[in-house]
């Protein structure tokens, strides 16, 4: 008999919507905490040595920026370094935003706040690393003019955008007591059914593609498009499908995409 297929842990707490100010709490503070670690490990001695205990060669820095902004000379890193941080600072407050603007369930510390919080800053780590290392290619000597980063901070900003106005567009139609009651499916919604799924596995493939190559971009992406469909997507199909009932089935006829139009 074979086993079940592994589906990845869904940590969002579905039809939850009640106040839970100490995961919130924590959830903030993990994802304001994580720009601060990746810049740690891109401008200081700390990612050479956890490189080093991991027998892997760490690559020297370009020069630092000087642009003559105080705020921004003294991260004291190289321009390719700075694009980093920033992706991962954008990332950062773009789920901060969504948790405190636009997400109506519970946070629950155990069951999404930890989780939710941890894992990005994980892969952030690995991302940063993986930049500083001679192992993957990511560090294109300093040059952000390299076609890849221009790739993939284009994927980065699309995705973000897409990701944000789409839930930005859900959380006001929910807010109209017209629509109560309602499954939200114009707009950005007409386009495939997981929109803001989509934006989120394509900006991850954007960061994933900066800091650790072209192998890095195909395996966040592949990672994340697995993660998302076997995962999230799986346990808001069966939750909209018992919430929803015949609206949801109508909305997946007439919107036959789950996350990119004409593609899947």
């Amino acid at each position: 008999m074979s086993s079940p297929a592994y589906k990845p842990p869904d940590n969002i707490a579905r039809g939850q919507k009640h106040s839970t100010p100490l995961g919130t709490s924590a959830f903030v503070i993990m994802r304001l905490l994580d720009p601060l670690i990746q810049h740690t490990i891109l401008s200081t001695s700390v990612g050479p040595f956890l490189l080093e205990y991991f027998h892997l060669k760490p690559l020297a820095d370009d020069l630092p920026i000087n642009t003559g902004i105080a705020v921004l000379d003294s991260l004291n890193i190289s321009p390719y370094r700075l694009l980093l941080l920033a992706m991962v600072l954008a990332g950062s407050l773009k789920q901060i935003y969504n948790q405190l603007v636009t997400s109506e369930e519970a946070l629950p510390l155990m069951k999404s706040a930890l989780p939710l919080g941890f894992y990005p800053g994980a892969i952030s780590t690995v991302h940063s690393l993986l930049a500083i290392s001679s192992a993957s290619g990511g560090q294109p000597g300093g040059k952000t003019t390299d076609v890849r980063l221009c790739i993939a901070t284009f994927l980065f900003v699309v995705g973000i955008i897409v990701e944000t106005l789409s839930e930005t567009q859900r959380k006001k139609f929910k807010a109209n007591p017209q629509n109560r009651g309602k499954l939200c499916t114009t707009g950005w919604w007409s386009i495939a059914r997981h929109i803001n799924y989509a934006g989120f596995i394509v900006w991850r493939t954007g960061f994933g593609l900066a800091a650790a190559g072209w192998a890095g971009g195909i395996g966040s992406f592949l990672f994340y498009f697995s993660a998302m469909n076997q995962g999230a997507i799986s346990s808001l199909n069966s939750y909209a499908g018992k919430k929803y009932g015949q609206q949801w089935e109508a909305y997946k006829r007439k919107t036959p995409y789950k996350l990119f139009p004409g593609l899947w």
